[in-house]
This record gives structure tokens, C-alpha cells and sequence, in this order.
């Protein structure tokens, strides 16, 4: 009998605990990568209360009409009651529902949300494809940033986000006065061009006076459906000194390291504080496949100011690329402690005639010099390096509960995110 209680007991706790699991009956991934299987998406429409503010032109590369990501790589200022998102998302398996999700909160899918697939097409490599159009509530969100996604149901139970872009929004509004301004400094779009046929691509930029580079980006940079990790490169930025060489015999003024770029997403290379000026950004050290989508020629207007070279060669047409710049801010530099002027010596009263003169104090011993201290050697030069300023994005899973022996599994998948715009 007390045997048969405790099989009941243990029955009833496996059951309960293992009731919610069954409830969400699918498999939430965070990551494609995690997933493991072909899969692509794109988000090439925000609104906010029914005003653009991020298209993609009818190529389907991106083109920000205005910068909603301000001052923040990933975050949508408001104050807005809602947003809207439109894209598309491909994978191997047929894509049952179409939702978002905010947050950590559950997703809300809708048969409404399903749009028609854009007329330009989607990469090869994923045999299923749907289109996105979904208008979301954000009236409740407040200044704290929130993580909004679309997400996908896949027919499996399969549920996965559109991670092209990874937006975050937050009531609280930008500062105006620090819109960034994107110069896109070439037109026209031909094949594409992969770096690794090359040692070294370079980019000589033009950063305006009274202005600062917030990112050098190359356009909807492909990898050819390269895996969705360890595709990157090294981006180096030197002083121009007139011409190649000469500017890369200079000293680096900063490095950017590219290393999980997903295909066809915006390779935004960022460095610290790069003021006004002209410079060269050399692109060098590939792993993968990685390049741009080959531009007519560089915009006419700036056609003086920038070059483009394919081992330290100027070569002709660039691939697509264009700068963000922002209004100069220097870093507060601490002025010098000012040194207080030397005051005239304090006068001293001059003898009267009834004064006797004082006797001369006694001399006393002059103090014996010291030596001065020896020198140390001097510091080793070391190589300068910039910061490696990435963007990452990072989503942490639930944790599942399963009953067995009163044992726990905690599993958290994330994720980190770079550029794209």
C-alpha cells in the first residue's frame, strides 16, 4: 500500500510539472544560429503611429529615410502608441503563424499579420518564405527599454524570431539635437564583390568640419549564405597622408573587429572618436566569405572626397557604401591646474637713516646636493590599438522545469548582435 502511495505521489508532481511545458507546445529558438537549420529574415519597414522611420528601398537593400536608431544602435525613441513592422522570414519548413513577441512575454500570433513576399525575392538557401505586417501596441511601455520581435511559427511547433534587426523601444525621446546625418556616398547597385579576392580593400572617407564619424557602414554586406558565425573581418582607420601607402605607414588610430556577420545585413564599422578630417578605413584579415554589392560610382558631390581601393590600388566602381555623422561633441579635456602668478616679492621697509644695519646672519653649511635619481629605462612603445566598439544585442530563454528525482535543467540561450542599419 505505501508503495502504491508514493508511485501515485510522484505521478502527481511529474504531472504538474510537467503540465506547463506541454502548454507552450513549441520550441522557442533566440538565435538562428541555434536552430541549426537554413533560415533568413528581414525587416524593412518601422513605423512609429503611422510615420516611416527605417524603409529599404526597392532592391531590398536597407536605406534609413531618418535615423530612428539615434544615439542607440538598437533602440526606437518615442513617445508612440504604436509601432508597425514590416519584413519577410524564410526558413527549410513550411511558416504556419506569423506574431511578435514583447519582451519575454509569450507570442501573440494573428492569421492578419501575414503579408505578400516583397517582388525583389529573398536569398537562396530557404525553401519556404512569408511576408510580415504587423501594427503593435506600445501605449503601456515606459521609458526602460523594452525588446519588441517578430517572430515565426514554423509547421514543427518551431517558434523563431526575424533577427535581421534586433529593436528595442523606449517612451523616452531622442535628443534632437544629436540626429545623426547619413551620407550615402555612392549610386547604382551591380553585382556583388567579395573582399577575399582581394589582400586588402580600403576606403578613403571625408568626415566634414564641425562633425564627427558615428559609422562607416558597406551596405547589405553579402557572405554568399555563409554560416551564421565566425564570418568577419579587421577594420583599420589611419590618418590620410596623401596617398595609400603613406597613410598606412602612419600610426592606427583604431581597430573594428567584424565576427559573426550575417549575410546581407548592413557591416557598420564604429570607432571611438574620429573628428573631422580625412582618413582611410582598411578592410584586411577576412574569415568567410564577406564583401559589398558593387555601386555605378561614387556620388557625384562627393566624388572628390572619397577613393576606393583593392590592394592599395584606386579602383573602380566601389561597393555600396556610406558614412553617419554627427555634430562634434570633443571629449571634456581637465584644463592644466592653473598656477597661481608669482607675486611681486613682499617690499621690505627700507633702513631709516637711525637704523643700524643688522649683522649679517652666520653662513651656515650649504647643503650637500643630492644626487638626482637614476632614470629607469624607458617604456617599450606598444602598438596602439582602438577600441573594438560592437553592438551587442543579448536574449536570455526561460528555464524549463522537468520532474525526475527532483532534478532541475537550467538552460539560457543568448545571443550578441552587431550592425545593422
Amino acid at each position: 500500500m505505501k508503495r502504491a502511495l508514493s508511485l501515485i505521489i510522484v505521478s502527481l508532481i511529474a504531472i504538474s510539472l510537467l503540465g506547463p511545458v506541454g502548454s507552450n507546445a513549441y520550441t522557442k529558438y533566440d538565435s538562428l544560429s541555434d536552430y541549426g537549420d537554413a533560415t533568413n529574415s528581414a525587416l524593412f519597414m518601422i513605423q512609429g503611429d503611422g510615420a516611416d522611420l527605417f524603409t529599404r528601398d526597392d532592391s531590398g537593400l536597407q536605406n534609413a529615410t531618418v535615423d530612428y536608431l539615434f544615439m542607440n544602435k538598437d533602440t526606437v525613441h518615442g513617445p508612440f502608441s504604436t509601432l508597425s513592422f514590416s519584413g519577410w522570414f524564410g526558413a527549410n519548413l513550411d511558416i504556419v503563424k506569423v506574431g511578435y513577441a514583447i519582451g519575454e512575454e509569450e507570442p501573440v500570433f494573428s492569421e492578419d499579420y501575414k503579408a505578400g513576399f516583397p517582388s525583389w525575392g529573398t536569398q537562396t538557401g530557404v525553401k519556404y518564405a512569408i511576408g510580415y505586417d504587423m501594427t503593435i501596441d506600445v501605449s503601456g511601455l515606459g521609458e526602460e527599454k523594452t525588446l519588441i520581435k517578430p517572430v515565426v511559427m514554423l509547421e514543427d511547433g518551431t517558434v523563431l524570431e526575424a533577427t535581421f534587426l534586433t529593436v528595442y523601444y523606449s517612451s523616452k525621446p531622442a535628443e534632437i539635437e544629436k540626429l545623426p546625418e547619413i551620407i550615402e556616398l555612392t549610386t547604382g547597385s551591380t553585382g556583388a564583390f567579395n573582399f577575399r579576392s582581394a589582400k586588402s580593400v580600403a576606403f578613403k572617407i571625408n568626415i566634414p568640419e564641425g562633425k564627427k564619424l558615428v559609422k562607416f557602414t558597406v551596405k547589405s554586406s553579402p557572405t554568399w549564405n555563409g554560416p551564421a558565425t565566425g564570418v568577419g573581418l579587421t577594420a583599420t582607420i589611419y590618418k590620410w597622408a596623401g596617398d595609400f601607402e603613406d597613410s598606412i605607414d602612419g600610426d592606427s588610430l583604431g581597430e573594428f573587429f567584424e565576427e559573426d556577420h550575417k549575410d546581407n545585413a548592413n557591416l557598420d564599422v564604429v570607432y571611438d572618436y574620429i573628428p573631422a578630417g580625412d582618413y582611410l578605413i582598411v578592410m584586411t584579415d577576412y574569415t568567410g566569405n564577406i564583401g559589398g554589392w558593387n555601386a555605378e560610382k561614387f556620388i557625384d558631390e562627393y566624388a572628390t572626397l572619397f577613393d576606393y581601393f583593392i590592394d592599395g590600388m584606386e579602383s573602380a566602381p566601389p561597393v555600396n557604401c556610406a558614412i553617419t555623422i554627427i555634430d562634434d561633441d570633443p571629449p571634456e579635456t581637465t584644463d592644466d591646474p592653473a598656477t597661481d602668478v608669482p607675486t611681486d616679492a613682499p617690499a621690505t621697509d627700507a633702513p631709516t637713516e637711525e637704523a643700524a644695519p643688522t649683522d649679517a646672519p652666520a653662513v651656515t653649511d650649504v647643503p650637500q646636493v643630492t644626487d638626482a635619481p637614476k632614470t629607469t629605462d624607458a617604456p617599450k612603445d606598444k602598438d596602439q590599438k582602438g577600441a573594438n566598439a560592437g553592438l551587442i544585442a543579448g536574449i536570455t530563454a526561460g528555464s524549463v522545469a522537468v520532474a525526475a528525482a527532483a532534478v532541475i535543467a537550467g538552460v539560457t540561450i543568448s545571443k550578441k548582435r552587431k550592425k545593422q542599419k
